[in-house]
């Protein structure tokens, strides 16, 4: 579980956000720790609750060391009404591997560049857009297989320094008791481009676990960045997703039932850092589809019961975009169906 607040690892405290902002005026702000990307929207939608975050979930559900500069562009537009410029830098993003009684971290980005802007639409009162830039200039290989030692290297396989790099584009509008309706929807558009780094004759061990280096001091590529191909061309990928809430008439304990969907897609080359949710799946991190159903039950004014359903469809296999050289990534035809059951409680 990459964001490791929620499933238990250890017996250590672990916290998903924790940061200190200072406020150098009332329109410009400096924060450092531990950002709030989890549980941003549309998840607030699915398990009922209000957004944590002023990223989209589908951006980055992962922790985010850094530091971050904002400034409430609301207050120097009027016009925009809740309105915020983020730009922001993590110097490392820490990946978990959980064992049964021992947990241990790694990274495998370093220098993640962020941009952001959301702003509530004129005219549209509880409705948001929401875009956001991320790069990664230096994708560092962690091991798939086995442990390493702490210079990232072992007897069974060859790692070079880095695989490439990354870019990401994600733009969202998500409304909210849409014009006074009980419905709440949203909408996004994901875009990523993966630069590997291109082998040459000078440097021909570059972007891939391979095996041991022979006696020349070449090795032969096991797994590399986003498929076999060496030229350093980019692999462009895409994701659309949409989803709707509704409000019901009926209430219990004083707060309605609600019912909700949502879908998406992404193709081929298609990855970003999610987290599986408390389902073991993870609704974002697929080469394929996604369809998801809700049904919220109250059980008390601050508890209650979601059934869930889940049906994905997958493409491509999923992973850290790691695929064996000859192949590629290979198309597959595999399906999931989940049913699952959610009592929150509320404090």
């Amino acid at each position: 579980d990459g964001s490791r607040a929620h499933l238990p690892s250890d017996s250590r405290i672990y916290m998903e956000r924790l940061f200190v902002d200072w406020f150098i005026t009332d329109w410009m702000a400096f924060s450092i720790g531990r950002s709030p990307t989890l549980d941003g929207s549309p998840y607030d939608l699915k398990y009922d609750t209000v957004s944590f975050s002023s990223f989209p979930a589908n951006v980055v559900n992962l922790p985010l060391d850094g530091f971050y500069f904002t400034i409430v562009t609301s207050k120097l537009i009027p016009s925009l009404r809740n309105s915020f410029f983020r730009l922001g830098y993590v110097p490392r993003k820490y990946t978990i591997k959980n064992k049964l009684f021992e947990t241990d971290e790694y990274s495998n980005m370093q220098n993640v560049f962020i941009a952001s802007f959301d702003t509530e639409i004129p005219g549209l009162n509880n409705t948001k857009f929401y875009t956001h830039l991320t790069w990664i200039p230096n994708v560092s290989p962690y091991n798939p297989e086995g442990d390493f030692d702490k210079d990232g290297k072992n007897d069974q396989f060859y790692v070079s320094d880095t695989f490439g790099s990354w870019f990401i584009v994600t733009t969202d509008i998500i409304s909210k008791n849409f014009l006074e309706s009980p419905i709440d929807w949203f909408v996004g558009f994901s875009y990523s481009q993966a630069d590997p780094k291109t082998r040459s004759k000078d440097d021909p061990n570059n972007g891939f676990i391979g095996t041991p280096p022979d006696k020349n001091g070449n090795t032969q590529p096991l797994l590399t960045f986003l498929g076999d191909d060496f030229s350093g061309e980019s692999k462009i990928a895409t994701m659309y997703y949409l989803g709707l809430r509704y409000t019901t008439p009926i209430k219990m304990f004083h707060n309605a039932v609600k019912l909700g969907v949502s879908y998406n897609k992404a193709s081929k080359y298609f990855y970003m850092y999610y987290a599986p949710d408390t389902t073991y799946l993870s609704s974002f991190a697929i080469r394929g589809e996604n369809l998801e159903g809700y049904l919220i039950i109250p059980i008390n004014r601050k508890a209650h019961i979601r059934f869930g359903y889940i049906y994905q469809h997958h493409d491509y296999p999923w992973g850290a975009a790691f695929s064996p050289s000859k192949e590629g990534i290979p198309k597959i035809d595999e399906t999931i169906q989940n049913f699952n059951m959610m009592m929150n409680f509320y404090f």
